[in-house]
């Protein structure tokens, strides 16, 4: 099913807005963002915070998928039959491409649900190999091969489960590897942003790793945060997070880059009490001069669930959902929780 292109954007962002009480600028980004949401053209304005949405299937209850806008696509696949990891090319044949920038994952997300790490060179080859199928966008950020440190391959099967500290000098030595090898590779990237993640379990831990990674960075990349979509399901690790940005966002001023990107993480409003990450880490990185961007799935994801209300849509249309979900983000300077937040020595950091 083909939207209709003469679809009355300012009758729907009526509707949506209804009786909420919302900015003049919130009312320009929903539009915008509206416009992406049904294929019809790019958001004019600057966002406060870009999301990254993940957009891998060719239709949203049963309707096409043609949105443009920040897209995020993974070039891998597990295989149903072998249960491996295979190189595919993202299954979004009718995404408005050249309107897009796509964030480009390595696959290091998949693996973990099929437990077969690859090389840092056989990830950079199924990213280029599956890039090349693809038509041209407007730009493409590459993001290099991470160790993931709050997934665990546990029999059988993938589990939401932070590792201890010990495994994590694992996962940062295979991270700053990643980087590494994804650095020794600028003669044939020179049409992408490099997106260098980094991994860490504790605050210590962490720093280390971004100073690491930094060492094999260059004005113009992204810094990329890794490990922690875990605080959605596992909110004790607020403390942690709070202390971690506060630590490295200097240190990645200091060095030089200006681009930061967390992974996987879209909590932007209060839930049952604890303080959102998302106006936290915007805040820091603005006192330092460096633009922020996330990834997710949940800006049309949650609306395909049938409890779509349980679980956080704002609307049951997919669309719709996204287009509000990227406006409140991009307006999130507005945000009363737009602040700098110290962290307690306390397990939990709530607003009570």
């Amino acid at each position: 099913m083909y939207v209709n292109p003469t679809v009355d954007l300012e009758k729907i962002a009526s509707q949506l807005v209804a009786d909420r009480y919302v900015t003049r600028r919130f009312k320009s980004h929903l539009l915008g963002f509206l416009s992406e949401a049904y294929g019809l053209g790019t958001n004019p304005y600057e966002p406060d915070l870009e999301i990254f949405v993940n957009a891998q299937s060719n239709t949203y209850q049963k309707e096409i998928n043609n949105i443009c806008g920040s897209v995020q696509l993974s070039p891998v696949r597990v295989n149903s039959h072998s249960r491996k990891t295979i190189a595919r090319v993202p299954d979004c044949g009718f995404l408005d491409f050249s309107n897009s920038k796509i964030l480009y994952d390595s696959g290091a997300f998949t693996d973990v649900l099929t437990n077969c790490r690859v090389t840092p060179e056989e990830a950079l080859d199924k990213q280029l190999s599956t890039l090349k199928r693809l038509p041209r966008v407007r730009e493409t950020f590459l993001v290099s091969y991470d160790l993931l440190i709050d997934e665990k391959y546990v029999n059988g099967t993938r589990k939401k489960e932070r590792w201890t500290v010990s495994e994590g000098d694992k996962a940062v030595d295979a991270t700053v590897a990643a980087a590494e090898y994804l650095n020794s590779q600028r003669y044939r990237l020179q049409d992408f942003t490099l997106v260098q993640s980094c991994q860490g379990v504790n605050a210590e831990q962490y720093k280390s790793c971004v100073e690491e990674v930094l060492a094999y960075c260059q004005p113009g990349d992204c810094l990329g945060l890794g490990g922690w979509c875990i605080l959605g399901k596992q909110k004790r690790w607020l403390p942690t997070f709070f202390q971690v940005i506060d630590e490295i966002i200097p240190a990645i001023a200091e060095a030089g880059i200006d681009r930061v990107h967390i992974f996987g993480v879209t909590w932007y409003k209060p839930i049952r009490g604890c303080i959102p990450p998302l106006p936290v880490l915007l805040h820091q990185c603005d006192r330092y001069g460096i633009k922020l961007t996330t990834d997710g799935r949940s800006p049309i994801g949650n609306a395909l669930w049938s409890d779509w209300r349980k679980a956080g849509a704002t609307f049951p249309y997919w669309r719709h959902n996204l287009a509000w979900v990227k406006a409140e983000t991009a307006t999130l300077r507005d945000s009363p929780f737009y602040q700098k937040v110290s962290p307690p020595k306390t397990q939990q950091l709530t607003l009570f």
